[in-house]
This record gives C-alpha cells, sequence and structure tokens, in this order.
C-alpha cells in the first residue's frame, strides 16, 4: 500500500487517456478504494491479465518545429494510456527485470551513456578528407568546404560523404538522410544547384539549415533567423509581462534576472555568427531588448533610453545600433 500511494502522491499532473481517468481523481481516492485498486494490480501480476482498456491508448500528433506539415514523418506521435495503468508501471518501480545483453548502442537514460556516445563518435573527424571541414557536437555532424568551382566542390563533398559512410557502417552508427540537408552558400543570381548522395540515395537540397539552434541561409544574410528570434523572444516577453504586474508581480530585480535568463541568453547565444548580418536585419533585435528593460523598470520609468540602460546592468545588445 505504502509504494502504491508513494506514486500516486508522486505522479504530475498529465493528460487522461481513453477512459477519461486524471491523476487529481487517484489522489482523492478514498482508503477502501486503494485497497481495491492495490487488489486488483495484485491481480494482475498474479494472472498476467491486463484489461483490454489500458492497452489502448489516444495517439496526439505534434508536428516537429520548423517541418513540413503535410508530411507524416514529420510528427511526433504522443501516446496518452490511461493513468492506473501509468500507476501500475510505476509500481514496479523498485523491482528490477531479468537482466539482457544489449547488442548495440548505449542503455536509455544511463548517465554514462553520453560519454560513452561521444567516446564512441568522436573518430568520425578522423574520416574527414583532408580539404573539408567537419564541426561535431553530440549527434550534430556537419561538414563544409569552400572554392570556386562547383564541380571541384561536388566532388571533394561526396567522395568525403562516402568516407564518412564507410566509417559509420564499420563502426554501427547509421545516418538519417531524412535528416540531412545539404546547403548551397552562393552570392550568384544564377547558379546550379551540387547533386550529392548519402547511402545511395539524393540528399535534399535546401535554402536554409539549422545548426545547433542557429539558422544559416544561402546568402548568409541571417534573415530568417533574426526572425526565428524574434518571435521566440516575444513568446518570453508574455511571461515578463504577467509576472511584472503592478499590483501583485515581481519587484525590479527579479524581473531583470527573469529577462536575462529568457530573453537575452536567446539573443547573446550565436551572436558572434548572425552578428555578421547587415545592421538593418540587426536592428529588429533592439525593440525586444528595450521592450523586456521596459517591462522589468515598471511603470514609473517607461522612458527607456541608452543613457538608463547600462544603469540597469544590461548592457545594449550593440548590433544595429
Amino acid at each position: 500500500m505504502a509504494e502504491l500511494k508513494n506514486s500516486i502522491v508522486k505522479s504530475y499532473e498529465s493528460a487522461s487517456g481513453p477512459d477519461g481517468v486524471y491523476y487529481q481523481f487517484l489522489r482523492h481516492l478514498p482508503e477502501s478504494c486503494l485497497h481495491t485498486l492495490l487488489k486488483l494490480f495484485n491481480n494482475i501480476w498474479t494472472t498476467g491479465d491486463i484489461p483490454p482498456s489500458w492497452r489502448e491508448a489516444s495517439v496526439i500528433p505534434i508536428q516537429k518545429p520548423g517541418k513540413d506539415p503535410f508530411d507524416p514523418f514529420n510528427y511526433r506521435p504522443i501516446a496518452l494510456t490511461s493513468c492506473l495503468y501509468r500507476h501500475f508501471k510505476l509500481k514496479a518501480e523498485n523491482t528490477f527485470s531479468s537482466s539482457y545483453h544489449q547488442e548495440n548502442g548505449v542503455a536509455q537514460g544511463s548517465i554514462l551513456s553520453p560519454m560513452l556516445f561521444n567516446l564512441k563518435i568522436n573518430n568520425i573527424s578522423k574520416s574527414v578528407s583532408k580539404h573539408v571541414n567537419a564541426s561535431l557536437f553530440v549527434d550534430d555532424f556537419a561538414i563544409y568546404t569552400e572554392g570556386k568551382h562547383l564541380q571541384h566542390l561536388e566532388r571533394t563533398i561526396q567522395l568525403c560523404i562516402n568516407n564518412v559512410q564507410k566509417w559509420v557502417s564499420e563502426n554501427g552508427f547509421r545516418f538519417s538522410v531524412s535528416k540531412t540537408t545539404c546547403v548551397h552558400f552562393h552570392r550568384q543570381r544564377i547558379y546550379t544547384e551540387p547533386a550529392l548522395h548519402l547511402d545511395g540515395q539524393p540528399i535534399p537540397l535546401k535554402g536554409e539549415a539549422k545548426f545547433l539552434g542557429v539558422i544559416f541561409d544561402q546568402k548568409l544574410s541571417f534573415e530568417n533567423h533574426v526572425k526565428y528570434l524574434k518571435n521566440k523572444c516575444s513568446k518570453a516577453l508574455n511571461l515578463l509581462r504577467v509576472l511584472g504586474h503592478t499590483e501583485w508581480g515581481a519587484d525590479r530585480a527579479t524581473l531583470l534576472k527573469l529577462y536575462r535568463t529568457l530573453v537575452r541568453s536567446k539573443l547573446d547565444y550565436g551572436s558572434v555568427i548572425y552578428g555578421s548580418a547587415k545592421k538593418h536585419v540587426l536592428r529588429a533585435l533592439d525593440p525586444i531588448h528595450h521592450l523586456g528593460l521596459r517591462i522589468a523598470l515598471g511603470p514609473s520609468e517607461r522612458h527607456l533610453s541608452k543613457v538608463c540602460t547600462p544603469r540597469l546592468g544590461s548592457p545594449l545588445l550593440g548590433m544595429g545600433v
């Protein structure tokens, strides 16, 4: 009984399954109903007969950010099972299952898994050709080169892809062609697109690619990244507006900390790269910065200017000024 009560208390608010039973309902069960529920769980352990309704789930497709909404593979299915079934699984939390031999990959959720994965994949850079650069962060891998002749660049990159694909096959990894993107950076109005292949399949050619949170477009103007950044920060500013309520809101110091954490950190991330954009593009981020400081100042000092910004301990962006 103690184990069952502990799992119910530790449960977090979540959507219910097809049966419509929520965690909040289970928390308010009387002692007699808890004994009945425990008896049901123990009977399932003994007979191995799980109620058919527990095997049903409501599947909700969640679109992956920035992906084509008309492609079914760009949706992440979220299965909502019965809360009773989830508690039944949680009841076995302190019980070990039979051991098994894992033949490939690393254990999901293990503390050592990230380090072991990095140790295994770290040597992939040795398979990269001499005149090709590579960037690796966990499982995000990019190769790139530059030159004046497209045919030569196409041949160089393709040879590098073949070498990397060979290393991947020999070391138990596998690339996802659908998640692989080719971007041709250039300044020409009329140009020829490269044709690259990975594992015998053509690599999709796109006008931009998102790598480690930064959107790189063909012209390296970073206009789309600035728009994405502005939209992302605007959502965080809505939270600051609520927390900055004049009657019951947070104080100025707390709001400034929240601004630096939720908004300014997003503006600073990748600024070394996208800061090379034209001034008129970067100016679109200045209102976000100023509005965040206005919210932190409160209604008594809405006249934010370049003079009062350093006084708040939050310097100007320095982009487009």
